[in-house]
């Protein structure tokens, strides 16, 4: 993200160098009147870096103000969890120093390039489009086109991985299971729980754990011998008919029983992986702590975020650990409203402890907690994409000004000699769509390494599609047309006449 506002910036400070170019001509009187009264190069210079420097100061002092209000509406409680300036000093003093040295870079270049020409040569216009000076700005320009269609492809393949994470099988039914927490003391309530949610015809089944199964990152690490073999595996405590109210498939063996769950010894259900890798086999035991019994084998399911490479899992029905299951998984019947589930399931917790603030949630919410650092992060690249877009459009805008400006001649004579308007506006827009679909065309690649290492950081990533390069592609294009055409229109339906006596 850094390097991305880095990006912003340098694209922000291009757009700076070619409008303050284009101003070469208006500004030049004014430059050759503080020649004649005794003003040097150097005190010149001085002040039009000075000028690039106090903008980028300013725009700082504007960017401050609006972190202040948005952090003052918590508009960005979901960035960082302060960002009160008051307590990021050294934030601020580093930002300082980049909106110093932005502005004495940007300023620099056109300082130099304005008074570096004789004064005859300005005024007969000729320097403006000197091969040399086009070679610039097409290049400062293919820069800015290579970073929106970059961020724009970036944006849209984040979002297709984020919507793949939520969408992913994880091997068990979540569409109608909330979740709600437990103190360790209300845990010894948990049948009085059970029946009275079971009441109440919107529940379908009520069960237990001691972790949220598919919705966090930090699980119980367990081992142990078999076979002279090691085993290790993640291991959750859960109620006997947990596995089944999530429609876990039962493969091998059997289901633990009521009776299994209330006392020491326990009962393992292990995951299809562990008896693919280790041939474990039900009514075998798995050397650790008491040594339970295998029960059954249970197809494999997703236990942590999709950040993390797949595990072993073992589910142990049974107090071996005397840890209270404080997880209730609650299961609506088919249909039920969800509206009045909640209310329900509310009353009967406020029964249970009227004090204790309970927070229910669904998997659909779980599954936005869980990944909200990634939703976070593709809804800024896309905040990037459009600015930069935005200030591409800014740039375009001011290199058709700079070339209709030099090119009134022409255009007059064109209009003169028959050409239509069409023809006029189709001789600039054609520059400018060589120039976006190549800068797409060199995008692509960058994006796409960048996606892709970006996506290394999950187990299972989304299959790469083209559309995202496509939409790029074209939104640049045609906001660069958009752009040419509603700017070069004044110059092409402008008077011929009046055009060529101004010339």
């Amino acid at each position: 993200m850094l390097i991305v506002a880095f990006l912003i910036i340098v694209i922000a400070a291009i757009n700076f160098t070619n409008f303050a170019t284009s101003m070469a001509p208006v500004r030049m009187r004014s430059i050759n009147t503080r020649k004649v009264l005794g003003a040097s190069n150097p005190e010149l210079r001085s002040s039009l870096v000075f000028e690039g420097i106090l903008l980028s100061v300013l725009s700082f002092a504007l960017a401050l103000l609006i972190v202040y209000i948005a952090d003052s509406l918590h508009l960005l409680a979901s960035i960082a969890p302060d960002l009160h300036l008051a307590y990021n000093i050294w934030p601020l003093l580093l930002t300082a120093l980049i909106a110093l040295i932005t502005g004495l870079i940007a300023g620099l270049w056109p300082a130099f390039y304005i008074t570096s020409f004789p004064p005859a040569l300005v005024l007969k216009g000729s320097f403006g489009l000197s091969p040399k000076g086009k070679k610039l700005r097409t290049v400062l320009i293919c820069f800015q086109y290579i970073v929106s269609a970059g961020l724009i492809v970036a944006s849209l393949c984040m979002q297709q991985q984020n919507n793949y994470l939520r969408n992913f099988n994880l091997g068990f039914s979540h569409d109608r299971v909330a979740i709600v927490e437990l103190s360790n003391t209300q845990t010894a309530r948990s049948e009085f729980l059970t029946n009275s949610l079971k009441e109440n015809p919107l529940i379908e089944e009520v069960g237990f754990s001691t972790a949220k199964i598919g919705a966090g990152d930090v699980f119980r690490g367990e081992g142990g011998g078999y076979q002279d073999q090691y085993i290790e595996f993640y291991s959750i405590t859960v109620s006997d008919n947990l596995l089944q109210m999530l429609d876990i498939p039962l493969l091998d063996g059997r289901w633990a029983t009521k009776s299994e769950s209330e006392n020491k010894s326990g009962m393992l259900l292990l995951c299809k992986s562990i008896q693919d890798e280790y041939s474990v086999k039900p009514n075998e035991k798995i050397g650790y702590r008491r040594a339970p019994n295998v029960a059954g084998i249970v197809g494999n399911i997703t236990l942590t975020s999709l950040r993390l490479k797949p595990e072993h899992i073992a589910f142990v029905v049974g107090d071996i650990y005397s840890t209270p299951m404080t997880n209730a998984y609650i299961k609506l019947a088919p249909g039920a409203d969800r509206k009045a589930a909640t209310e329900f399931i509310y009353s009967v917790l406020s029964r249970l402890d009227e004090a204790y603030p309970f927070e229910l949630k669904y998997y659909d919410e779980l599954l936005d907690n869980l990944y909200a650092p990634e939703t976070q992060f593709n809804r800024t690249i896309g905040l990037f994409g459009l600015l930069a877009i935005l200030i591409s459009i800014v740039g375009v805008f001011g290199m058709v000004v700079f070339e209709t400006q030099y090119r009134r001649k022409e255009i007059g004579i064109r209009r003169v000699m028959g050409s239509s308007i069409s023809e006029i506006l189709s001789m600039f827009n054609k520059k400018y769509l060589i120039i976006s679909a190549i800068c797409s065309i060199v995008s692509a690649p960058i994006a796409y390494f960048l996606v892709f290492r970006w996506s290394e950081n999950f187990s299972q990533r989304a299959p790469l599609q083209l559309w995202p390069f496509f939409v790029a592609f074209f939104t640049v294009i045609i906001v660069s047309l958009i752009t040419v055409t509603i700017q070069s229109w004044r110059a092409a339906t402008d008077d011929p006449v009046r055009s060529l006596h101004a010339e």
